[in-house]
């Protein structure tokens, strides 16, 4: 039967498709070198032939790597503040059926590059298919009944597990994962040089040259000085591209908001067009008709799995949505939601896709990652992973393809 692209592929659904399809031809960009990944900016002429060797030159001068950022004029978007009042009403308007339709309707799909193999659910785990007990919420929504819940700070950063561990380690050189991007702040040091920070994020290709990210990464940076950079390894895994260092790329401009869990959305423009060889996802708005469905997955860089190499999580559920503050983009005016659920988070996962499958190619992301929050209720906290989403990440994305790509 053709499957109803209006709702999510369920897991069992996703089984029955083979892991990996078969292509005519293996077409995966195997040591392809983008314009831009091994540019640098130099404060004199950086290239000098060496006189005791003939066909030798070298490099001197202030070298600074990767492409700078461009400021937009308002690189940080406008956020519109929401009350705990209009946050209730807001979520009860999503749930008429008018602007249910209205809302489904909004969507962009994902892009598969040919001659790129599929992966729906690779290495399946049993907690993927697992069906947990479920309770109710003050709310009337649907709860894990979780027998563990870790969660721990480790100077500024956190770790959220729920019912015990649930990701593993993915090789990312299948469609989409080949999509899921490592970002690393690049700045000097204080002698000048420059250097990795250990600052980073994940986030996703939605377009030729267009990744979306959490709102708050790299937020507290100043773009107009020009000394910062940000660095994209797409595919990644031992911090390289898994098909060539020729892969990275930089991020030319962004814009970004984050008032709330629900807005902490970033849209960046590349310097090179990695989507048509890595693909890239599509965006859909949440519906709460799924809620309880483990039709969902999460991918990125969670520090405590490793920063180096990327991690999965199948089987995730959306346990609740609530309103999120509205975000202004060239004048209009979205809706965003915060999506919680109950993957396994940490620092680092800040950025990647929260995504399901709406059709056999076109893996679409239903929320940015963010982090994790408690919701305080009668009965006791819910601790959630949470992810930005709403009528808002699918404007997003067609605004940054249709601007960007």
């Amino acid at each position: 039967m053709p499957h109803d692209d209006d709702r999510p592929l369920t897991i069992d659904e996703l089984v029955a498709y083979d892991e990996n399809d078969c292509v005519d031809e293996d077409l995966r960009p195997w040591g392809h070198v983008n314009e831009y990944a091994y540019a640098f900016e130099a404060d004199e002429p950086p290239i000098v032939t060496t006189s005791e060797f003939e066909g030798v030159f070298s490099l001197r001068g202030r070298i600074m790597p990767g492409v700078p950022l461009v400021d937009e004029e308002e690189s940080r978007g406008m956020v519109f503040k929401r009350t705990h009042a209009e946050r209730l009403q807001a979520r009860e308007l999503r749930q008429e059926r008018p602007v249910r339709e209205l809302a489904r309707a909004l969507r962009v799909d994902g892009s598969r590059p040919g001659g790129t193999p599929i992966a729906y659910l690779p290495r399946i785990l049993p907690t993927a298919i697992l069906r947990p007990a479920v309770g109710t919420s003050a709310r009337g929504g649907t709860v894990d009944l979780s027998t563990v819940v870790v969660k721990t700070q480790d100077g500024d950063n956190h770790t959220t597990i729920i019912d015990g561990e649930s990701r593993d380690f993915l090789y990312p050189d299948l469609f989409p994962y080949t999509a899921v991007c490592k970002l690393e702040l690049w700045k000097p040091d204080a002698s000048g040089t420059w250097i990795n920070s250990g600052t980073y994020a994940s986030g996703f290709l939605v377009g030729r040259r267009t990744l979306m990210t959490s709102g708050h990464a790299f937020e507290d940076v100043s773009l107009s000085s020009g000394n910062v950079r940000i660095r994209v390894i797409p595919a990644c895994w031992a911090n390289t591209p898994v098909f060539g260092l020729g892969l990275i790329t930089w991020v030319r401009r962004r814009r970004w908001w984050h008032s709330d869990s629900g807005n902490d959305l970033q849209l960046c423009q590349l310097a090179d067009p990695v989507g048509e060889s890595m693909g890239y996802f599509g965006a859909r708005v949440y519906d709460s008709d799924w809620e309880g469905q483990r039709s969902w997955t999460m991918a990125g860089f969670p520090y405590d799995k490793s920063k180096w190499a990327m991690s999965v999580q199948f089987g995730i559920a959306v346990r609740d949505d609530d309103d999120g503050d509205d975000i202004d983009l060239d004048g209009e005016t979205y809706d965003t939601t915060q999506v919680e659920n109950d993957a396994d988070e940490s620092s680092g996962a800040s950025g990647g896709p929260l995504f399901g499958w709406f059709g056999k190619d076109n893996p679409c992301a239903i929320g940015v990652h963010s982090g994790s929050q408690t919701d305080w209720t009668v009965s006791g906290d819910e601790i959630w992973a949470c992810a930005a989403g709403g009528d808002a990440l699918p404007q997003i994305v067609q605004w940054g393809r249709s601007n960007w790509d």
